[in-house]
């Protein structure tokens, strides 16, 4: 099993609330933010197989098979809140996942 605390991630589009938040967006002729923040933390679990098989054929050749697989499941656990609103929503929480099994 693999932990990773306080992962780095992007938040969510965050839009203004308020007639002082709108201002603040207006002036930097934003319409929506997002932030780099350590707002989760994942937990992988898998398994690697990996099968080699090495043989002769006839006096000069070699034939070399790699059959390999994994299976993961990672998920993930503990988000954040900004303002009491999760940072992460479903569809960031599936990319995650997807992301974390293409990087085994």
């Amino acid at each position: 099993m693999v932990n990773v605390d306080d992962r780095v991630g992007i938040t969510r589009s965050y839009t203004p609330s308020t007639t002082e938040q709108q201002e603040i967006f207006d002036a930097a002729a934003a319409g929506a933010a997002k932030f780099f923040t350590n707002g989760f933390d994942t937990e992988s679990r898998g398994l690697d197989i990996v099968i080699d098989h090495k043989t002769s054929i006839g006096a000069n050749g070699t034939l070399n098979n790699i059959l390999s697989g994994t299976f993961s499941k990672t998920e993930v656990k503990n988000v954040k809140s900004i303002l009491g609103t999760e940072i992460l929503d479903e569809t960031l929480k599936g990319i995650l996942k997807m992301q974390c099994q293409e990087l085994r």
